[in-house]
């Protein structure tokens, strides 16, 4: 991923090599798609496997800082680059950021190659080789037999996988294009909702280690959905205060209670053996089906509307059927990450057995 960002930033322009530039802007792009694919799931897997007894939702809540990271890093890295280049910001100094980011990729080389394997991994490997069991691939095994947790971490991301773009990409638009704002407006209110939510979320992870990954969740859900209408119209009023306060409690009550909890609940769901290939496709699956095209819907049915009601449909339907998918799983929080498969093992048993 690092690679391809980096490559961003030595791309040739559209007046030296014509359409091909931005072809491979996009392949770069898509690069680090694929790469964003397996690296959250890697990340959640370190993270939670390792924690201690009763601290995997904290521990687990640590890579989902990673996206609001992002965005205040990355407006940072522009703002700095403006500063540097100045008049030349267009012409060569919007390439910085991207070729700073090598620094950020010697960071993560560093963390890979000093990382170890979790005991729950090594353990699930070595009962495998003493059963002189032969490996199969993940993803038919977790389609075939894991479809139902499958459709619960994938369902589970609804309600922040695409709301959360409404109110840090559709936002920026909104305020500066159709309410006539200064940019700054939603911009500030961005950058302010990013830090309170990277300060939340370990909390809400924390949190749910102690009443449970459901209750947390169904909490960030409710707040969303009794805030969806309001916070439309404390960013309709115009008033700075009130766009931040909106977006403030979205992103730091409403979306951090929601996301904080899905590491460790995902991981929770599948197990050992197909866990990476399980969480990462659930995970991945919703971001293609949301992430992408909301804020497009979103900015089409304000052009046809004329208003903001059905973004407050969207979200509030979507929330629930994040809930609804979270509603069909039982309590994960206490369960032995290693016994996961066995459990899975006895009830198929059991299953066979009321069947003969």
């Amino acid at each position: 991923m690092s690679g391809s960002t980096a490559a961003i930033g030595l791309l040739p322009t559209y007046d030296t090599v014509g359409v091909l530039a931005p072809v491979l802007l996009c392949i770069l792009r898509l690069t680090q798609g694929f790469a964003v694919g397996g690296e959250w799931g890697g990340a959640a897997i370190i993270a939670v496997e390792n924690a201690p007894t009763g601290r995997r939702g904290f521990f687990g809540a640590w890579p989902q800082i990673g996206v609001s990271c992002g965005l205040l890093l990355g407006t940072g890295a522009v703002a700095l680059a403006q500063a540097v280049s100045g008049d030349a910001f267009n012409t060569w100094g919007w390439r910085l950021p991207f070729l700073v980011s090598i620094v950020l990729a010697a960071v993560g080389l560093y963390i890979r190659l000093n990382a170890t394997e979790s005991p729950a991994f090594l353990a699930a490997k070595v009962e495998a080789e003493r059963k002189q069991e032969a490996q199969k691939a993940p993803i038919p095994v977790v389609f075939k037999h894991h479809r139902r947790p499958l459709m619960i971490a994938l369902f589970s991301r609804f309600a922040e996988a695409g709301n959360y773009y409404l109110f840090t990409v559709f936002l920026l638009s909104y305020v500066a294009t159709t309410l006539e704002l200064p940019k700054s407006y939603g911009l500030v209110a961005v950058m302010i909702g990013s830090a309170l939510n990277i300060a939340m979320i370990p909390v809400f992870g924390a949190v749910s280690d102690r009443i449970g990954r459901k209750k947390t969740f169904f909490f960030g859900a409710t707040v969303i959905i009794l805030s969806a209408w309001p916070i439309f119209a404390m960013i309709q009023t115009g008033q700075q205060v009130a766009i931040v306060l909106g977006v403030a409690i979205f992103l730091a009550l409403g979306h951090a209670a929601v996301y904080s909890v899905l590491p460790a609940f995902y991981c929770e769901l599948f197990p050992t053996n197909v866990r990476y290939t399980g969480i990462s496709v659930g995970y991945q699956t919703a971001a293609i089906l949301l992430a992408g095209f909301t804020p497009m819907i979103a900015s089409a049915l304000v052009l046809w509307t004329g208003g903001t009601c059905p973004l407050v449909a969207i979200i509030v339907v979507t929330t629930l059927i994040a809930a609804g998918a979270v509603a069909a799983a039982r309590e994960t929080k206490d369960l032995n990450l290693a016994t996961i498969g066995e459990v899975s093992a006895l009830d198929k048993s059991r299953r066979e057995m009321s069947h003969s």
